[in-house]
C-alpha cells in the first residue's frame, strides 16, 4: 500500500501535462514523503481566473484552497481528515474538474 504522498504524487506524474494546458502555473512541493506524520505533498496551481492550493499530510488530512480572481475571494473545498472510504486519486480529479471549470 502506497503512503497518502506517494498516491499524490503518482497521480500528478500522470496529471501534470493536462494541468499545464488549463493553468499558467503548477507547482509540487514534497516534504518529508517518508515520514507517517510530517509528510506532506502540495500541488499548487495558477490561472487566470482561479488559483488553488491542495495539501495532502500522510497522517490523514486534506486542505484544499482556492482563490476567485475575479471575485478576489478564497474559498475552501476540502478541509478534513480522509476516511478509508476516500480515494486519493478520484479525489484530486474531482477538484481539479471543479478548478478548470472555474478556469474555463
Amino acid at each position: 500500500m502506497h503512503s497518502i504522498v506517494q498516491q499524490v504524487e503518482r497521480w500528478f506524474g500522470e496529471a501534470c501535462p493536462k494541468l499545464s494546458q488549463t493553468f499558467t502555473k503548477v507547482n509540487f512541493l514534497l516534504m518529508h514523503a517518508q515520514d507517517g506524520v510530517r509528510g506532506k505533498v502540495t500541488i499548487q496551481v495558477d490561472g487566470a481566473s482561479v488559483g488553488a492550493t491542495i495539501t495532502f499530510w500522510n497522517k490523514g488530512d486534506v486542505e484544499a484552497i482556492g482563490l476567485d480572481k475575479e471575485k478576489k475571494q478564497e474559498f475552501s473545498f476540502d478541509d478534513r481528515v480522509l476516511t478509508a472510504d476516500d480515494d486519493v486519486p478520484s479525489l484530486l480529479k474531482s477538484y481539479f474538474d471543479r478548478l478548470s471549470v472555474l478556469e474555463g
